[in-house]
């Protein structure tokens, strides 16, 4: 197939491969490291949540009342 090509055609496929090629690669990197960035952010405000509901419902768990625990676990939920 490419011996039908002529030298036009030939020299145009090589002048837009290796910046096609470049493209997609530094592309896929940046969207990988995108997604790494968002996993992070998620994982840290997770833990952000967990920091700040551990020492809030200790009375609730200490009490057994499901009504603060669940008033928190609804305000946790919403924020």
């Amino acid at each position: 197939m490419l011996k039908s090509w002529g030298i036009r055609d030939r020299l145009l496929l090589l002048a837009i491969m290796p910046p096609a090629l470049i493209a997609i690669i530094v592309g896929g990197y940046l969207i990988d490291t995108r997604v790494q960035d968002v996993e992070r952010a998620h994982g840290d405000l997770g833990q952000m949540v967990a920091n700040q509901l551990a020492p809030a419902s200790e009375f609730g768990i200490a009490t057994g009342d499901r009504r603060v625990l669940e008033h928190l676990a609804t305000a946790a939920l919403s924020d």
